[in-house]
């Protein structure tokens, strides 16, 4: 895994479920219009932008260094048998 990173989103805020929810939303904002099922699209992809942009903003921000640390039960060992 070096060089690679692993972001952990909610399922419902996944890149493919919202692409699975965008025909819904035209269908409900233009041909079928529903007042609350509109705010409710409107918010679910608020929402969305506001979790993609706090994760691009947390991997500009803080760097998290995986380094392979040793604590040793005898400091003056060696460490070889």
């Amino acid at each position: 895994m070096n060089g690679q990173r692993v972001v952990t989103v909610p399922l419902f805020f996944q890149l493919h479920i919202i692409q699975l929810t965008v025909p819904g939303a035209i269908l409900f904002t233009f041909f079928m219009p529903q007042r609350i099922i509109m705010f409710f699209f409107f918010f679910y992809y608020l929402f969305a932008i506001f979790i993609y942009k706090y994760v691009a903003y947390i991997e500009k921000k803080f760097q998290v260094i995986n380094e392979k640390q040793t604590t040793r039960l005898f400091p003056n060992e060696s460490g070889q048998f």
